[in-house]
Protein backbone atom coordinates (compact mmCIF):
# COMPACT_ATOMS: atom_id res chain seq x y z
CA UNK A 1 0.00 0.00 0.00
CA UNK A 2 1.22 3.44 -0.55
CA UNK A 3 2.65 5.74 1.68
CA UNK A 4 3.90 9.05 2.38
CA UNK A 5 7.05 7.82 4.11
CA UNK A 6 10.50 5.70 3.80
CA UNK A 7 10.48 3.52 2.22
CA UNK A 8 7.41 4.65 0.66
CA UNK A 9 5.06 1.64 1.36
CA UNK A 10 3.45 0.05 4.22
CA UNK A 11 2.50 -3.84 4.44
CA UNK A 12 -1.13 -4.66 5.37
CA UNK A 13 -1.58 -8.30 6.69
CA UNK A 14 -4.07 -10.06 5.78
CA UNK A 15 -4.99 -8.68 2.23
CA UNK A 16 -4.37 -12.04 -0.08
CA UNK A 17 -7.12 -13.65 2.03
CA UNK A 18 -10.69 -13.61 2.93
CA UNK A 19 -12.61 -15.93 5.25
CA UNK A 20 -15.63 -16.89 2.75
CA UNK A 21 -13.29 -18.60 0.80
CA UNK A 22 -13.81 -21.45 3.41
CA UNK A 23 -17.02 -22.09 2.01
CA UNK A 24 -15.93 -22.57 -1.23
CA UNK A 25 -13.13 -25.20 -0.55
CA UNK A 26 -14.85 -27.13 2.11
CA UNK A 27 -16.68 -29.06 -0.29
CA UNK A 28 -13.76 -29.75 -2.71
CA UNK A 29 -11.53 -30.94 0.48
CA UNK A 30 -14.22 -32.81 1.74
CA UNK A 31 -13.89 -35.23 4.06
CA UNK A 32 -10.86 -33.30 5.20
CA UNK A 33 -11.34 -30.69 6.91
CA UNK A 34 -9.84 -27.03 6.58
CA UNK A 35 -7.86 -25.58 9.70
CA UNK A 36 -7.59 -21.88 9.13
CA UNK A 37 -4.33 -20.55 10.80
CA UNK A 38 -3.67 -16.50 10.82
CA UNK A 39 -0.29 -15.59 9.71
CA UNK A 40 0.87 -12.35 11.80
CA UNK A 41 4.48 -11.62 10.53
CA UNK A 42 5.55 -9.38 7.78
CA UNK A 43 8.53 -11.86 6.70
CA UNK A 44 6.46 -14.78 7.02
CA UNK A 45 3.77 -13.33 4.40
CA UNK A 46 2.54 -16.88 2.99
CA UNK A 47 1.57 -19.93 4.50
CA UNK A 48 4.07 -21.97 3.06
CA UNK A 49 7.02 -19.77 4.11
CA UNK A 50 5.56 -20.89 8.31
CA UNK A 51 4.17 -24.57 7.13
CA UNK A 52 5.32 -27.53 5.20
CA UNK A 53 3.98 -30.90 4.84
CA UNK A 54 6.37 -33.34 3.86
CA UNK A 55 7.52 -36.93 3.55
CA UNK A 56 4.85 -39.75 1.92
CA UNK A 57 1.66 -38.72 2.01
CA UNK A 58 2.99 -35.09 3.43
CA UNK A 59 2.35 -36.57 6.81
CA UNK A 60 4.48 -34.57 9.01
CA UNK A 61 4.79 -30.79 9.29
CA UNK A 62 7.46 -28.29 9.85
CA UNK A 63 5.69 -25.17 11.76
CA UNK A 64 6.78 -22.10 12.57
CA UNK A 65 5.09 -21.02 15.76
CA UNK A 66 6.28 -16.95 15.77
CA UNK A 67 4.98 -16.75 12.31
CA UNK A 68 0.89 -17.76 13.37
CA UNK A 69 -1.25 -16.20 16.23
CA UNK A 70 -1.52 -18.07 18.87
CA UNK A 71 -5.00 -19.54 18.01
CA UNK A 72 -3.47 -20.63 14.84
CA UNK A 73 -0.37 -22.29 16.61
CA UNK A 74 -3.06 -23.84 18.82
CA UNK A 75 -5.22 -24.96 15.96
CA UNK A 76 -2.22 -26.68 14.49
CA UNK A 77 -0.85 -27.85 17.62
CA UNK A 78 -4.52 -30.15 17.81
CA UNK A 79 -4.80 -31.03 14.23
CA UNK A 80 -1.07 -32.59 13.60
CA UNK A 81 -0.11 -33.19 17.48
CA UNK A 82 3.23 -35.61 17.03
CA UNK A 83 3.59 -35.38 13.13
CA UNK A 84 4.83 -31.41 14.28
CA UNK A 85 8.47 -30.54 14.16
CA UNK A 86 8.36 -26.99 15.67
CA UNK A 87 11.18 -24.70 13.61
CA UNK A 88 12.95 -22.20 15.81
CA UNK A 89 13.78 -18.71 14.97
CA UNK A 90 17.42 -19.77 12.69
CA UNK A 91 15.52 -22.03 10.65
CA UNK A 92 13.09 -20.38 10.26
CA UNK A 93 14.30 -17.18 8.96
CA UNK A 94 16.51 -19.60 6.62
CA UNK A 95 12.54 -20.38 5.58
CA UNK A 96 13.02 -23.71 6.21
CA UNK A 97 9.31 -24.21 5.81
CA UNK A 98 9.21 -23.00 2.08
CA UNK A 99 11.18 -26.65 1.63
CA UNK A 100 9.70 -29.36 -0.99
CA UNK A 101 9.03 -32.90 0.21
CA UNK A 102 9.74 -35.69 -3.26
CA UNK A 103 8.33 -39.14 -2.43
CA UNK A 104 8.90 -41.49 -5.48
CA UNK A 105 9.72 -45.70 -5.82
CA UNK A 106 8.77 -45.86 -1.66
CA UNK A 107 11.50 -43.05 -0.64
CA UNK A 108 11.40 -39.92 0.78
CA UNK A 109 13.22 -36.33 0.47
CA UNK A 110 12.95 -32.73 1.74
CA UNK A 111 14.67 -30.43 -0.65
CA UNK A 112 15.55 -27.72 2.03
CA UNK A 113 17.88 -24.31 2.44
CA UNK A 114 21.36 -24.62 2.94
CA UNK A 115 22.23 -23.67 6.32
CA UNK A 116 19.15 -25.27 8.52
CA UNK A 117 20.06 -26.74 11.50
CA UNK A 118 21.37 -29.90 12.04
CA UNK A 119 18.65 -30.96 14.57
CA UNK A 120 16.29 -29.98 12.17
CA UNK A 121 17.60 -31.99 9.92
CA UNK A 122 17.68 -35.19 12.40
CA UNK A 123 14.49 -34.61 12.90
CA UNK A 124 13.45 -34.99 9.72
CA UNK A 125 15.64 -38.17 9.25
CA UNK A 126 13.99 -39.34 12.69
CA UNK A 127 10.61 -39.88 10.29
CA UNK A 128 12.33 -41.66 7.81
CA UNK A 129 12.77 -38.89 4.92
CA UNK A 130 16.28 -37.81 3.75
CA UNK A 131 17.04 -34.04 3.83
CA UNK A 132 18.75 -32.43 1.07
CA UNK A 133 20.25 -28.95 1.60
CA UNK A 134 20.35 -26.83 -1.58
CA UNK A 135 22.11 -23.03 -1.60
CA UNK A 136 19.66 -20.55 -2.15
CA UNK A 137 21.13 -17.84 -0.61
CA UNK A 138 20.93 -15.23 -3.40
CA UNK A 139 17.51 -15.81 -3.77
CA UNK A 140 16.40 -15.35 -0.16
CA UNK A 141 18.51 -12.06 -0.21
CA UNK A 142 16.65 -10.92 -3.02
CA UNK A 143 12.84 -12.78 -2.98
CA UNK A 144 12.47 -13.91 1.02
CA UNK A 145 11.98 -17.24 0.10
CA UNK A 146 13.54 -20.86 -0.62
CA UNK A 147 13.15 -23.74 -2.33
CA UNK A 148 9.15 -24.08 -3.09
CA UNK A 149 8.91 -20.42 -4.23
CA UNK A 150 11.39 -21.13 -6.93
CA UNK A 151 9.67 -24.41 -8.61
CA UNK A 152 5.84 -24.54 -9.65
CA UNK A 153 4.24 -27.93 -7.93
CA UNK A 154 2.25 -29.37 -10.14
CA UNK A 155 1.69 -32.85 -8.36
CA UNK A 156 3.23 -36.70 -9.07
CA UNK A 157 5.62 -36.94 -11.11
CA UNK A 158 4.07 -38.75 -14.53
CA UNK A 159 0.22 -37.57 -13.72
CA UNK A 160 0.09 -35.81 -17.21
CA UNK A 161 1.85 -38.81 -19.19
CA UNK A 162 4.83 -39.72 -20.49
CA UNK A 163 6.97 -37.30 -20.84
Amino acid sequence: MPALAFPPWRRIYGFRTDARVEGVLAPIVAPRRIVRVELTLEAHYHGDTALCAFGPGRRHLLAYRGALSPEGWDAVRETFAEAVIELDEDDAARYAANSFTLTQGGESVLLMPAGVSRRLCDQVRERGVTPITIDVSEFLKKGGGSVKCMIGDLGPVGAFGPT
